[in-house]
């Protein structure tokens, strides 16, 4: 039960980030500088979420066990660099719309 409470609310967090990005993308009503498109923003990294929070929580259940403890810390941490990789990539994702999102304002204004 440990597990559950300390591995969930980082998955529910970024699930939160990941909608709000798309959101913003779609208010600027630029969607052709993002990487991934708005609407399948929320699926593909929840989706990513979803599987490292399932493997973590099998690890941790694992872990509880004495004869599985070990495989369970290695499946554990598996998930943990899943969820890392995840939000990587979500990070690039937004650190790319980002840049292009800035060099196109500062083309729009230096052309007006």
């Amino acid at each position: 039960m440990q597990y559950i409470l300390i591995l969930l609310p980082p998955s529910l967090y970024a699930a939160s980030i990941y909608m709000i990005f798309g959101r913003i993308v779609n208010i600027t009503a630029q969607p052709r500088l993002s990487l991934v498109s708005p609407e399948k923003v929320t699926k593909i990294f929840v989706i990513g979420d979803l599987v490292s929070f399932l493997t973590q929580l099998g690890g941790g259940s694992m872990e509880a066990s004495t004869s599985t403890a070990s495989l369970g810390s290695k499946i554990l941490m598996v998930g943990l660099f899943v969820q890392l990789l995840s939000f990587g990539l979500f990070l690039s994702t937004a650190v790319v719309f980002e840049v292009r999102l800035r060099k196109l304002m500062l083309f729009c204004e230096a052309t007006s």
